[in-house]
Formats: structure tokens, sequence, C-alpha cells
């Protein structure tokens, strides 16, 4: 929605005007803006085909990985599945590659969560086909053990991961897709629309580290161990930090 040359049907630029940060990533292929939009967003979210996805390495974020705590943070996404995966699974966002990072998939149908090379979650939670839906893979403390979990519509599903996961080999991420270990070939390719992807380092507060999309909501909050979603938009699309 920060690309002021957004028209619905028209094609993605070709690269990314995030909200917060310099974390431009590239287009591949061919994603489109849609109108079809979640309720706590802009007016536009991208449509991809199965063929097409955002993935970059920038200078922003190779700062922000940096200074990232990779046992206190969140990556999450709105994501609207329009086909399941044409290889039997597909990845909405990603961080990192093959060899190390962290991914929310769908495999067969259901959302899981998955450490690269080390294993996913041995849960899964039903994939709701032509509806928007919120995910968001949570990586902090949950009763005195640090886990990876999955909330569903901020509510966790019970889909987890105990073990721990190798870092993000490559200060990577990719939207709508996964990226092997040469860290050029894409897999995974994700059929629908995503919107409002947000990396959020608890580390540093309530201010999302990373945001595309015009928002920061829904976005959650640990609170004496527990979470909290909130969603606050000024006019205009303004993040609001609560």
């Amino acid at each position: 929605d920060d690309d002021s040359e957004a028209v619905g049907g028209n094609a993605g630029n070709e690269m990314t005007k995030d909200s917060v940060g310099t974390n431009d990533l590239v287009a591949f292929g061919s994603p489109i803006y849609s109108t079809n939009a979640p309720s706590a967003g802009g007016a536009f979210s991208m449509a991809f085909d199965g063929a097409s996805y955002y993935s970059g390495i920038s200078e922003g974020f190779t700062n922000l990985y940096g200074n990232l705590d990779f046992n206190n943070f969140s990556l999450s996404c709105d994501v609207n599945v329009t086909a399941l995966g044409a290889s039997g699974f597909s990845f909405p966002v990603s961080m990192g590659k093959n060899g190390g990072g962290f991914s929310i998939v769908e495999i067969g149908g259901n959302w899981y969560i998955l450490h690269q090379t080390i294993g996913q979650s041995a849960a899964g939670f039903p994939v709701a086909l032509n509806t928007w839906t919120h995910l968001e893979l949570q990586r902090r403390q949950f009763g005195g053990v640090i886990q990876s979990r999955l909330f569903v519509n901020g509510v966790d599903v019970g889909v987890q991961l105990n073990a721990g996961p190798a870092l993000p080999i490559t200060p990577l991420l990719t939207v709508g897709a996964n990226m092997t270990g040469d860290g050029v070939t894409p897999e995974g390719l994700f059929n629908g629309l995503i919107d409002n992807v947000v990396l959020h380092n608890y580390s540093l507060g309530n201010k999302p580290a990373l945001v595309s999309g015009p928002t920061a909501a829904p976005d959650t909050t640990v609170l004496t161990g527990e979470s909290l979603t909130l969603t606050a938009s000024a006019a205009g699309g303004t993040p609001l930090v609560v």
C-alpha cells in the first residue's frame, strides 16, 4: 500500500516499498496487486499464482538479522489460500533458506511450522481455503521452555516444535515461497493472497522490526507469559505502537 502507483490487477512493484525499514524484496514472476485485502490492513494485498514470489537480501535486512533475538521473536502474515501447493506443500513466508531458518508451511492442506533441515512440527492445523487467516510463528518461552508455536487468528492451535533451530543461513526473507540451499531456487510456491508480513523482535518492545503492509496490526505482545492481540490503525494507515 506504500506504492503510490498500486492499482488492483496491475503487476506488483519490482521491489517492495516497506512501511517500516529499508528491507526491499525483489519480485520474481508476476505477483499482482489485489483489492481483496484483510480487514486489518490497507486497500491491497499481493496475489501469487504458484509461479511468483518476493525475496531479498539487503543492507537493512542484514542489520535486522544481526540484531534479532532468535529465541524471542515472531513471524506473521495474513493469507488467503486459493489452491493448495501443487508440489504437495507451499510457503506463504520463510526466513533464511534450507540449511537454517524458520518457515510457516502448508503441507497436504494443513499448516505446520518448520525449522529448516532440523524438523517440522508433528501436528498440523487445517487450511481454510478462500478466506483470510492470520498466521503467526512465535519463537519464545512457553511455560519455562523455549519453543516455536503456531497461532492461527490469534489462537495457539497446539502446533509446536520443541527442537531448537539452526540459525538462518543468509539474511533472506521470502514471501510466497522458500529458498533451497543455493539461495536462488524457490520451492513450495504459493497460490493465493498475502498481506501484512511482520517480523517482530520482542526484545525491542512493541514496535515491529520489519513491516510489509500499511499497519503493524494485528500484532502479538507478550504480557506476563501470555499473548494479547492488538489491532490499531490511524487514519491513512499510519502504524500505531500500543
